[in-house]
């Protein structure tokens, strides 16, 4: 079940995260801003989405037309967060550099360390960590911590750093379940062995 749900959570993220890059399908109250430079007019879905592709080049030049780089999408969702989901350390970087909230949550509670946390991207979550990201603080929806993000998915090296930076393994969700049984439910014996020894 914990499986499934979080493969219905990146395959949501994915199809509603991201949107065309026709500026006239901008959903309502997506500001654009100019490049005084190019003449290019940028919106907050063309940086979102440059950041999840993981474009430095045109994530800067977004960020230096004035586009509001802690302005989200319908689940209020940021740059960083789209970033960090795809494990883009530079961009991330680049996005704290320019003043975005580390520990900033979405409508669901979620934070740019949770979907770091959810792939294989131990850089991306250690420098998360070390920019004040807080380990412990549970989603609105589920009450799953980063730890049970990466639990759910086997996310050893990931797990390793986190537990580094006091992950609580003692945490449960909202069914009551521990990032062990996060693991255990999706066959990852050696991350059970890891949080239970």
């Amino acid at each position: 079940m914990k499986n499934k749900l979080l493969f219905t959570f990146t395959l949501l993220f994915l199809l509603v995260g991201c949107s065309s890059d026709d500026t006239s399908q901008r959903p309502p109250g997506t500001s654009s801003q100019s490049d005084t430079q190019t003449g290019q007019s940028y919106s907050a879905d063309d940086l979102r989405n440059a950041s999840l592709q993981g474009d430095l080049e045109s994530v800067r030049q977004i960020v230096d037309s004035g586009v509001n780089i802690e302005e989200g999408d319908q689940l209020d969702r940021t740059p960083l967060m789209f970033a960090s989901f795809n494990g883009h350390s530079e961009v991330v970087q680049f996005l704290i550099e320019q003043g975005a909230e580390v520990q900033k949550q979405n409508s669901e509670g979620r934070t740019p360390l949770m979907f770091a946390s959810s792939g294989p991207f131990p850089e991306t979550v250690e420098f998360l960590l070390e920019n004040g990201a807080d380990p412990n603080i549970k989603d609105s929806v589920e009450g799953w911590s980063a730890l049970m993000y990466a639990a759910a998915e086997g996310n050893m090296e990931v797990i390793e750093v986190l537990l580094e930076y006091n992950a609580d393994i003692s945490l449960a969700d909202t069914d009551g379940e521990t990032a062990a049984d996060f693991a255990r439910n999706n066959g990852h014996s050696d991350v059970v062995a890891l949080l239970e020894n």
